[in-house]
């Protein structure tokens, strides 16, 4: 990452999302807003996308492991079980197809609230979408 980059990831709510929204909240040099967006979607009808702009140096921000690994390794427990009830039933609706549209949109709206609830206790404000920095 370089300084002045711009990420922007859709649908943080109820994906992997668990483990990038922790590591942008924990890393210094960076800025983040979740921006609610309307999605068409018989799970869900509003997600968000986060939208996060570094401000530091490539070496002050890349992990020496992968994101995902990296995160993991320091992310509180419910913030780690999320991403891996995430990639548990992206496996069973994506590649092996066994997950009912039903137990879609029960899962979708699950994740969403349970993440509500992680950003919240780490110190994200719904009411302006920023979600915290470490300094």
């Amino acid at each position: 990452l370089e300084r002045s980059v711009v990420i922007v990831a859709d649908q943080v709510r109820w994906t992997w999302a668990s483990l990038l929204l922790w590591d942008l909240a924990i890393k210094g040099g960076s800025a983040t807003r979740l921006l609610p967006v309307s999605v068409n979607d018989d799970a869900i009808d509003k997600d968000f996308l986060a939208v996060c702009t570094c401000f530091e140096p490539a070496s002050a921000l890349q992990p020496a492991a992968p994101l995902q690994q990296a995160a993991a390794e320091r992310a509180p427990m419910g913030f780690s079980r999320l991403h891996g009830d995430a990639e548990l039933f992206r496996k069973k609706w994506v590649e092996k197809r066994t997950a009912s549209g039903m137990e879609r949109v029960s899962f979708a709206r699950s994740m969403q609230q349970q993440m509500l609830a992680l950003l919240t206790n780490i110190g994200y404000d719904p009411a302006d979408g920023t979600l915290p920095c470490a300094p």
